[in-house]
């Protein structure tokens, strides 16, 4: 707790290329069906890959994601995004990718076309 006022959290907003649907359930509610596909997982990644160096970049001590499965990285502060511990961090962000049950995603601004 005596860290939360260093703590700077960010969003990556995306546009989504590939949408989804709302529709009525048989019981009058609504349901979602929507997927990230490949082409927007790639955009989230790339986004996140970014905030992650700008984070570092404005002297971080530390970064992560909501990833499951991928630990806090502790910057070193003599390399920051030099360091080849860095670059394995981003390589494992992206192979765990942001499937279903492995990170928090969720939609802001929702806008669409009708």
């Amino acid at each position: 707790m005596l860290d939360l006022n260093h703590i700077v959290p960010l969003i990556v907003l995306t546009r989504d290329r590939d949408g989804g649907s709302i529709y009525c359930g048989d019981d009058g509610l609504p349901r979602i069906d929507y997927s990230v596909s490949k082409h927007d997982h790639v955009s989230l990644t790339e986004g996140i890959d970014r905030s992650l160096r700008i984070l570092v970049a404005a002297g971080a001590k530390a970064v992560w994601t909501s990833q499951r499965g991928l630990e806090e990285f502790k910057v070193n502060p003599e390399l920051g995004q030099n360091d080849p511990a860095f670059e394995k961090f981003i390589k494992q962000m992206k192979s765990i990718g942001f499937g279903p049950g492995i990170a928090q995603v969720g939609s802001a601004h929702q806008m669409g076309t009708w």
